[in-house]
């Protein structure tokens, strides 16, 4: 549609009628509207009707294989990313939450997502001054490195650079309450990723 309100609208119905609902799920996803929602998330102009995508194929993925296995063939991790990636903080927050949902759920997609390059992606995002959407990245990070040797050894690397950005974030964070959450992600990491002991 030319109108953005009604692909919001529409995205906005997949992800209802299909949440926690496996019939639905299946059927969805048979007719191909996961490529759609794929395509809107990637390439829409209107911010709205990107978020809505994320959060359906979040519901069509959720809990559910052989969504989470036919997003992946749509090489649906890289264009969540992207997402992660953009200045749109609802959709680095939406972004990094399904796909911690999702590595908490598959084992599988942890490794897929660690070797996509996802460790240095957010190390990117983490090299700016704390800012409030940097509590899901870090916690994806530590997702990550907690359920990954790949993601570790990446993560240790120096010329990453994140234990310096970690620092710097920390000493930024600290004693403010709004990055509570995000001083206590980077002291696990920070803990996961010291190299004293190796």
């Amino acid at each position: 549609s030319q109108h953005p309100s009604l692909r919001t609208g529409a995205a906005h119905l997949v992800a209802e009628i299909c949440q926690n609902n496996e019939y639905c799920q299946d059927k969805l996803v048979q007719e191909g509207f996961l490529e759609l929602l794929c395509n809107q998330l990637d390439s829409d102009d209107d911010e709205a009707c990107r978020v809505k995508a994320l959060y359906s194929i979040s519901c069509l993925c959720r809990d559910y294989t052989p969504g989470r296995e036919a997003f992946s063939k749509l090489d649906g991790w890289s264009i969540v990313v992207r997402a992660i990636l953009s200045d749109i903080p609802k959709l680095r927050t939406k972004g990094c939450f399904f796909l911690g949902v999702a590595c908490d759920d598959n084992p599988k997609t942890v490794e897929e997502l660690a070797r996509m390059g996802l460790v240095q992606q957010l190390a990117s995002i983490l090299q700016v001054p704390l800012e409030l959407t940097h509590e899901h990245v870090l916690r994806l990070l530590l997702t990550l490195v907690q359920h990954s040797q790949d993601a570790r050894r990446e993560a240790i690397d120096p010329a990453l650079g994140i234990e310096s950005a970690l620092k710097d974030r920390l000493v930024e964070g600290q004693g403010k309450d709004e990055f509570r959450e995000s001083v206590a992600h980077i002291t696990n990491l920070m803990k996961l990723c010291s190299t004293k002991d190796d």
